[in-house]
C-alpha cells in the first residue's frame, strides 16, 4: 500500500502472471514483454478487463473520503459493487454486468479489488492528478463530514481527479447499476481525449483515433487498425511481433523437452502426448516462414535499445539467449527444432539459470514429477485486455459495422 504506484503494478502484474501458467516465466523473456507492452499500450495492465471502471474507481474514492474510515469504506464500496453486479437485475442484462467484472467467480470475497488493479492507469491517463499511493488519495481528500467543511473537500477532491470523472449516480449500486459496464457517449468521449492525451505516441492512441470497429485479430499484429498505424508506431509493433515470434519458439520447445523427461522417467499423474509440442512447433514453423519479412536485414540490436533505454536492468544473459533465437529465426531453418540437440540444451540451461537448480524442472526431479502441465500461448503483449476496453469505448462511441 505504500510503495509507489509503479512498484504497485509491476509487482501486482507479475503475482498475476505467475498465477496463469501459460505465463509462467521459465525463460526470462517477461521484463521485456513489459517494456514492449508499455509502449505499445501505455497505462494498461494484464490485470484490467472493462473500461468503466476508469470511472467507478474515482467515484468511489471520492464517497470514501467523505467517510470517518476511508480506507474501510473505500474496500466496502468496491465489494459492494461487485455482490450488486453479480446479482439478477431487470435494470442491466448479464452481459452488461458480469463480462469482465472484478470477483465475477469469487464473489465480494475476492482478494484483489479493482483499484488496486488499475491504480496506474489513472494516473497514467491523467484521470488521478497525483502520484500517490492508494492511503495518500483517500488522506488527502480526506476530511470532516461537518457541512462547514464540505466545500473545502470538494475543492480538494476536484484538484486530485480529472474533471471528467463527476460524481457517481445517486444510489450507485446498491440502488441502481447506471448501464453496468455500458460507456455513456460522453463517458466514452472522455476516455478517447484522454487517450490521444497520453504523452508519446503509442498504438493506444491509434485505436482511439479509429473511426470503424476492431477486425477481431487476436493480436496486435494481426488487427486491421493496428497495422495502419503510422512508421513509428508500426516499428514498435514489429518489434513486439518479432520477440513474441522467438519467445513462443523457446517456450514450445521448453514443453517438448519437459513432455520427453516427464515420458521417459515414467510419470503418469499426466497423460502426455509427445506429438503434441512437436505439432505446436510445426505450427509455429509455418508462422515463422509466413514473418519471414520481418527478419530480413533486420538487427537485433534495435530491440535491445529500445528496451534497454526503457528497462536497463534486462541483463547480458537475456539478451544472449534470444539473439540465439533471432538468428535461428533470420536463417529460417525452423522446421526440425524438436529434435535439435543443441537448441534442446540451450532452453534447459535457461530454464535451470532463470529458476535456479531448486525450482527446475530440469533439474530437479521432484519440481518435474509435481508438473501439470502447461499451455503454452502466444505473448501478444496485454492485447486481449486492451481489445476488451476498445471494444468498450467503441460501443460508448456509437462506432458498429457500418463505422462512426
Amino acid at each position: 500500500m505504500d510503495a509507489s504506484p509503479e512498484e504497485q503494478r509491476r509487482t501486482r502484474e507479475i503475482v498475476q502472471m505467475f498465477s496463469m501458467k501459460e505465463t509462467q516465466d521459465e525463460l526470462g523473456g517477461r521484463q521485456v514483454v513489459v517494456v514492449l507492452s508499455d509502449a505499445l499500450f501505455p497505462g494498461t495492465s494484464v490485470l484490467h478487463s472493462r473500461a468503466r471502471y476508469l470511472l467507478f474507481i474515482p467515484w468511489f474514492f471520492k464517497q470514501a473520503s467523505r467517510r470517518t474510515n476511508p480506507p474501510a469504506a473505500l474496500e466496502t464500496l468496491e465489494r459492494s459493487m461487485i455482490k450488486a453486479f453479480r446479482a439478477p437485475s431487470d435494470e442491466v442484462s448479464a452481459e452488461d454486468r458480469l463480462q469482465g467484472l472484478v470477483g465475477r467467480a469469487a464473489g465480494d470475497m475476492v482478494k484483489q479489488l479493482p483499484s488496486t488493479a488499475y491504480w496506474t492507469a489513472l494516473s497514467s491517463w491523467d484521470i488521478l492528478r497525483s502520484n500517490g499511493t492508494i492511503r495518500d488519495v483517500l488522506k488527502a481528500t480526506a476530511g470532516s463530514t461537518m457541512a462547514s467543511e464540505a466545500d473545502e473537500l470538494a475543492d480538494r477532491s476536484r484538484a486530485l481527479w480529472n474533471s471528467g470523472v463527476g460524481e457517481a449516480p445517486k444510489g450507485f449500486p446498491s440502488e441502481t447499476l447506471d448501464g453496468g459496464f455500458r460507456l455513456k457517449p460522453s463517458e466514452a468521449s472522455w476516455l478517447r481525449d484522454l487517450w490521444l492525451g497520453i504523452p508519446g505516441d503509442s498504438i493506444l492512441a491509434h485505436l482511439a483515433r479509429a473511426s470503424t470497429p476492431l477486425s477481431g485479430g487476436d493480436s496486435p499484429w494481426t488487427e486491421e487498425i493496428c497495422l495502419s498505424a503510422a512508421p513509428e508506431q508500426r516499428h514498435v509493433l514489429d518489434l513486439a511481433h518479432r520477440f513474441s515470434l522467438a519467445l513462443e519458439g523457446a517456450q514450445l520447445l521448453y514443453s517438448a523437452v519437459l513432455t520427453d523427461r516427464y515420458i521417459d522417467r515414467g510419470y503418469s499423474a499426466l497423460s502426455l502426448d509427445a506429438d503434441l509440442p512437436r505439432a505446436a512447433l510445426a505450427a509455429w514453423a509455418q508462422e515463422v516462414d509466413e514473418a519471414q519479412h520481418l527478419f530480413n536485414r533486420w538487427d537485433s540490436s534495435e530491440l535491445w535499445d529500445f528496451v534497454k533505454e526503457r528497462n536497463p536492468r534486462v541483463n547480458i544473459h537475456t539478451t544472449k539467449f534470444f539473439d540465439e533465437w533471432f538468428d535461428l529465426l533470420t536463417s529460417g531453418d525452423v522446421k526440425d527444432l524438436a529434435n535439435s540437440s543443441g537448441l534442446r540444451e540451450q532452453v534447459s540451461e535457461r530454464e535451470v539459470f532463470v529458476k535456479k537448480p531448486a525450482q527446475s524442472r530440469i533439474a530437479n526431479p521432484k519440481m518435474l514429477a509435481a508438473w501439470r502441465g502447461s499451455a503454452s500461448t502466444k505473448t501478444v503483449f496485454r492485447w486481449g485486455q486492451v481489445r476488451s476496453m476498445v471494444n468498450d469505448l467503441q460501443a460508448g462511441l456509437g462506432i458498429d459495422d457500418a463505422g462512426a
